[in-house]
């Protein structure tokens, strides 16, 4: 009889920059996330993975690790092995524009200050546990690291929000700016700006 894998607890999140082996999860968490209209594409999301090789803090993961039993039936053994899943993520590219536009979504300015936020994604069983809002800190806390010392490497955060999810990004430091010109998927989006 075939070995069976039972997830038997999840511990603490971990947070991590991307892996470049972390595309095919990250696609299905924006799949999952967003309206097919407005998800980035598995390319848009390579891309960025790439960037983030040489900009670590524009690509934020969280993990859980899950302890799994794995049993052989036959021979009455059991073996526990712990693996780590991609359950939530954050990522940017820059812009030389002060708010997220179309053109910025598509586009990759390796000189710009604003980090422009593309994507905020918590895997459906996940939500609701305030690991939205606990990414985005871990986030925005690195992007703070980055600007340490001599060289200010980025001046702003600004991302685009849905209407019911102004809150969580308030909470985070963000100022609503009111309504965007962005036209992107069946509702419209808000601009949020932090200064860093």
């Amino acid at each position: 009889m075939p070995s069976v894998a039972m997830a038997k607890s999840a511990t603490d999140l971990n947070y991590r920059h991307v892996k470049p082996d972390d595309l095919d999860t990250i696609a299905n968490l924006e799949a999952a996330s967003y309206d097919p209209s407005e998800a980035a594409s598995r390319e848009n999301i390579a891309k960025r993975i790439e960037i983030a090789q040489s900009r670590p803090a524009l690509f934020l993961v969280a993990t859980a690790h899950t302890v799994v039993e794995n049993c052989d039936m036959e021979l009455g053994i059991c073996t526990q092995e712990e693996i780590e899943t991609v359950v939530a993520f954050v990522n940017a590219t820059l812009t030389d524009s002060e708010l997220v536009t179309d053109q910025s979504m598509d586009v990759h300015d390796d000189n710009g200050k604003t980090v422009a936020i593309h994507s905020v994604c918590v895997a459906p069983q996940y939500r609701g546990q305030g690991i939205a809002e606990k990414l985005l800190m871990n986030f925005l806390d690195g992007l703070r690291a980055a600007n340490s010392g001599d060289a200010k490497c980025y001046k702003r955060a600004a991302l685009l929000s849905r209407e019911r999810l102004i809150k969580l990004y308030e909470k985070a430091g963000f100022t609503c700016i009111g309504k965007s010109q962005v036209v992107h998927g069946p509702e419209p989006w808000f601009d949020c700006t932090l200064d860093l």
